[in-house]
């Protein structure tokens, strides 16, 4: 952490004391924290991550932890007991806690002392290491088509990763669907471990598994692993093809004069989000997979010619999105401008666009019904749970929210709001909620006479918010007559949580994500991870970390949370492959 200033040595020093006035307390959380400091949630997270580089949570927990260590130090009170003063409802949740933030047991750490945990807390670990990621090639298709054989295949993945990274002492700091990430110590260690390990892999039943590593200062913090290199390294991974190990110049530098290590230069590439072009070798071990460069695919911005000569050019790929969104735009408005002008022998395809025209729909800003401004991201998150249920029928075109929430308080006809999108059809909507009840109005406009085609009042109970969804969804589609098939129904009516109070942190967390800039970025993740905690496997919800890490470093020059966005956007794939907030997230890696 860099030296503090004045200012926020005081401001942590007030967050210290006010939590050590209620640390027993386990229901004393950010919340109730920013109440007692007389600030927003918000302002309180994001101040909180600005000074410490942690979030608010995890800052908490941590404070606990350190008391915890002076309690066991100035008494002999047994580990419930410690548990119990310092705010953890669970013993073992909390002999958990202390072993992830320290990396021993208080039983084991009583023994010396706690002296090594005394240097943990003055000295954040800030290592030169090498680090590694593997993750195994093709594993996502693979569950969607044989979950049973995935998971065996990921099983023994884990098993061989696991003794074979405990062999060359290196350090297992995140497991993340199929993936992995650990330090060594030594950059040699760390190939020689890849090297074994990809034999072993490539043994009968085979695994795919790429390795990416490099090396890099990086800090040790919490959960937490900072430091460009992660990205490096992760990039570099992502070139690799199965039963290959590709590493940085910099881990050829330290490995080059290892008789037993053989090395093949592939050239110079420009990674992305990676400021300079950086040289990458393949292991070229016996056995191992030399991948060719023209074969090489990953993440890439652009490809150099020379290590002092990049191409000024990114991959025409980057440009895609934006190519066919200006090829579809340039296709409406030849539709549209060309009315009166198309000869009798066109006329037939005119017909045509018009009909698929016919198949389009825009689900325009729901309005809060209630005074209540609080109530606000309930309302848009029953439109966009809408919205995305009608994206997934393949005979309707829906145009995105970002597109129909420049709408929001504009004072356009249907008719010019159609012209403009180039839609047929209109959703309108208004809803409150009252206590434990949803009530609802919802209609359906034809965008080319102005005429309301249908309209519905729901009243439902808030367990039933899965239920009025996929109901409003499909009486939609019905009343505009496209073609919804079985298995889009079962998508349309599969329930994403079981857990109520968890969706409904998740619908919180979305609006921050929408909101933009910073401060609500870290909020929308804090919401996220509070979802997760309910439900570990909620997958929308890391798909919205994913999109929300994504969102933090669109742009940035030196990224940071680029493994983030990649680990997040795969445990949404792992436990929903189908989810559309999880496809999404793992598009945009």
């Amino acid at each position: 952490m860099q030296e503090l200033s004045p200012t926020e040595k005081k401001f942590l020093e007030r967050v210290q004391k006010t939590l050590e006035e209620q640390l027993a307390n386990e229901k004393f959380g950010v919340s109730e924290l920013a109440g007692k400091l007389g600030m927003s949630r918000s302002n309180l997270l994001r101040k909180i991550k600005s000074i410490t580089g942690l979030s608010a949570n995890k800052y908490i927990r941590q404070l606990r932890l350190e008391h915890a260590v002076e309690l066991f130090k100035k008494q002999s009170p047994t580990v419930s007991e410690v548990a119990y003063k310092t705010g953890f409802s669970s013993t073992s949740y909390f002999i958990k806690c202390f072993k992830d933030e320290f990396g021993y047991p208080p039983g084991e750490a009583s023994k010396s002392g706690f002296q090594d945990i005394e240097t943990q807390l003055v000295n954040p670990s800030r290592q030169l290491v090498a680090i590694m990621f593997t993750d195994i090639q093709g594993y996502t298709a693979l569950m969607q088509k044989d979950e049973e054989k995935a998971m065996q295949m990921r099983s023994r993945h884990r098993q061989i990763f696991n003794s074979t990274t405990e062999k060359y002492q290196g350090r297992i700091l995140q497991y993340y669907g199929d993936g992995t990430l650990s330090t060594f110590h030594s950059a040699i260690d760390a190939v020689n471990c890849a090297i074994q390990m990809q034999r072993s892999f490539l043994e009968d039943p085979e695994i795919p598994v790429r390795i990416g590593i490099h090396s890099g200062d990086i800090i040790l913090k919490d959960d937490d692993i900072i430091g460009d290199g992660v990205n490096v390294a992760s990039r570099i991974e992502s070139l690799a093809v199965s039963g290959s190990i590709l590493i940085s110049g910099k881990v050829y530098d330290e490995v080059k004069n290892q008789t037993d290590i053989n090395t093949v230069s592939l050239g110079p590439f420009h990674l992305k989000n990676v400021g300079k072009p950086i040289e990458i070798f393949s292991i070229a071990n016996p056995g191992l997979v030399v991948p060719r460069r023209e074969n090489i695919e990953g993440k890439l911005d652009s490809e150099v010619t020379s290590l002092n000569e990049p191409v000024a050019r990114k991959s025409w790929t980057s440009w895609l999105p934006w190519i066919i969104t200006a090829a579809f735009a340039l296709l409406a408005l030849y539709i549209i401008n060309s009315n009166d002008m198309v000869k009798s022998g066109d006329r037939e395809q005119v017909q045509l666009d018009r009909k698929l025209m016919e198949k389009s729909i825009a689900v325009l800003p729901f309005i809060n019904d209630s005074g209540d401004s609080s109530n606000v991201y309930i309302i848009n998150g029953l439109m966009e749970s809408i919205l995305n249920h009608l994206q997934r029928i393949d005979d309707l075109r829906v145009v995105s929210r970002t597109s129909s929430e420049k709408y929001r308080n504009v004072d356009k006809s249907i008719p010019e709001i159609a012209e403009e999108l180039g839609v047929r059809y209109f959703v309108e909507g208004s809803g409150q909620k009252l206590g434990e009840q949803i009530l609802l109005s919802i209609q359906v406009i034809d965008g080319s006479t102005d005429e309301h085609l249908w309209s519905g009042q729901f009243n439902r109970e808030t367990k039933d918010i899965f239920n009025l969804q996929s109901e409003i969804a499909k009486k939609i589609a019905n009343e505009i007559e496209v073609i919804v098939s079985p298995k889009v129904i079962a998508q349309i009516e599969k329930i994403p949580t079981s857990n109520l109070k968890a969706y409904d942190l998740y619908m919180q967390a979305r609006e921050y994500m929408y909101m933009g800039g910073e401060e609500n970025l870290f909020t929308a993740i804090d919401l996220y991870q509070e979802a997760i905690d309910l439900d570990p496997e909620f997958a929308n919800a890391y798909a919205g970390i994913s999109t929300t890490y994504f969102f933090m470093e669109f742009g940035q020059a030196n990224p940071k949370y680029t493994y983030l966005v990649n680990e997040n956007a795969d445990k949404a794939l792992l436990y929903d492959p189908e989810s559309a907030p999880s496809l999404i997230a793992k598009a945009v890696y």
